[in-house]
Parts: structure tokens; sequence; C-alpha cells
């Protein structure tokens, strides 16, 4: 994903050759060809908090990150009748482009907060590494729980939670800034209670187009709001919102379940 800045223009286009709408149907397209779509709407706070509703925001402290799934192979569609609510998909399914509704707003106004967003993008040869490692490239945001059947994490009961991280410590490691890709090009300033809204489609990278053992791609909010603030034994947290949409196109000889 080099040079990957869906936020610089709001929307990531593809080139003609490779049109979404041709590849994966109309956006109200039920079908890809005779081939029965799934169709993803996801809200990322049931998946982030475990013992949440859902129905809060994602507090995000200063000082950490959480990777929030946007299309994290699990085996299954977790939906039926072909639609699913969701993040997680079956083995050999197609996805193209997940279509994001990013909010990120203060707790508190009074005073301003720095926010980053990036990306995590692994396959199979890169998301089984022992802990140390995961620990070292992806700064233990996401894990493979599943280990035989290579289940990426996706919520906060498969191992998915909040990590200490901020900007000074992701640039000072080579292995980070290339694994957690993004947030020198897509950084957020809050202030006076201005949000971050943000609605884009964002390419889904090419290793992990075919959903398989260990594929995962996931959005990075880091809140790193130290240095911003007067303060900064009392940094202010982020609320963050995100609601994802994908069409998962299955094999054509599979059913969907």
């Amino acid at each position: 994903m080099p040079g990957y800045a869906p936020f610089a223009s709001g929307r990531y286009s593809p080139s003609p050759r490779h049109s979404t709408q041709r590849a994966q149907g109309q956006t109200r397209a039920q079908f890809s060809g005779i081939i029965p779509l799934v169709r993803h709407s996801v809200d990322t706070r049931f998946y982030a908090t475990a013992g949440e509703s859902g129905t809060d925001p994602i507090q995000l402290d200063s000082g950490k990150a959480i990777a929030l799934p946007l299309v994290v192979y699990q085996g299954s569609t977790g939906g039926a009748a072909g639609e699913s609510s969701a993040p997680i998909t079956r083995e050999g399914s197609r996805v193209n482009h997940v279509g994001c509704n990013l909010q990120i707003v203060q707790s508190d106004t009074s005073k301003p907060n720095q926010v980053y967003v990036g990306f995590i993008s692994v396959s199979f040869n890169e998301a089984g590494l022992d802990p140390a490692l995961m620990e070292d490239q992806f700064a233990d945001l996401i894990e493979m729980h599943d280990t035989t059947n290579g289940y990426l994490s996706y919520s906060a009961a498969t191992g998915l939670t909040q990590k200490d991280l901020d900007y000074l410590t992701w640039s000072r490691n080579a292995l980070m800034r290339h694994w957690i890709k993004g947030f020198t090009r897509n950084t957020f300033t809050l202030y006076s209670g201005r949000p971050a809204v943000q609605q884009i489609t964002v390419p889904v990278p090419r290793k992990n187009k075919r959903q398989q053992f260990g594929s995962g791609f996931y959005m990075v909010i880091m809140n790193d709001s130290d240095d911003v603030q007067s303060d900064t034994s009392t940094a202010t947290a982020v609320n963050v919102s995100l609601q994802t949409f994908f069409k998962e196109i299955p094999e054509p000889d599979v059913t969907v379940t």
C-alpha cells in the first residue's frame, strides 16, 4: 500500500481498467453475474470493546491506538440471506472495496486533540508471526487468534483491543512504519468541538481481495494529544465511530452461510 492516503481527496478513484462497478456490480446490486452477493453493513462499535452494547462511541485515550476491522477472514460471512452485520468473510470470497463513514469528536472541547489514521494489511505469510514480532511490527494491534484455521482477530473478544502507541514511537520504528501506513498523510487536529468526518471508499489491497488464511485489513486510529495539550498528565480522549459497507462475492460453487 505505498502512498496509501484515501483521506487526501475524500474518495479513492480506481482506474477505468479496474473499475469496481464493473468488477463488483452497481451500488444496489444483489448479484455479481449469477452469483448472489453478501452485503455487509458493519458498526464497528459492536466489536471494539468487550461487554459494550455497541451504542456508545469508542473512547480512545491519548497515547492509545486501536485497529478497527474492515475486512477480516474468519471462515464465515457472519450473516444469512445475503446480509451481514459483521466484518468477516469466508474462504475464497472476493471483496474489492470498503465504504467507510468515520467520525471522530472530542470528549473535551476545551483542549485540542491530534489524531492519526492509518491502515494495516496482512496476508497468510505475515499474520502468523510469534507474539514478539507482532509487537515489533504491529504494536500488538492485531493477532491471529486461531492459528489452525488462520483466523485473525476482529473484536475485543478475539483479542482486538486498544494498545499503547504514539506518533514518536511509531516514527522511530522502521517495522511499524512499514506495516502501519498512512499516519503521515491522514492527520486531524480537533479543536473547539470541530469533528473529523470522512465518508470515503477505500480500495482493498490486492493481497486481501481474495479471502484466505491469515487475511486481514484494518483501519488504525491513534490519539496522540499529549504534545498539543499544556497538561500532558490529563490529555483528553476522543470518541470514534466507524461504520462500513462492503459487498462480498462468494465463490460460485459455495453455499452462502
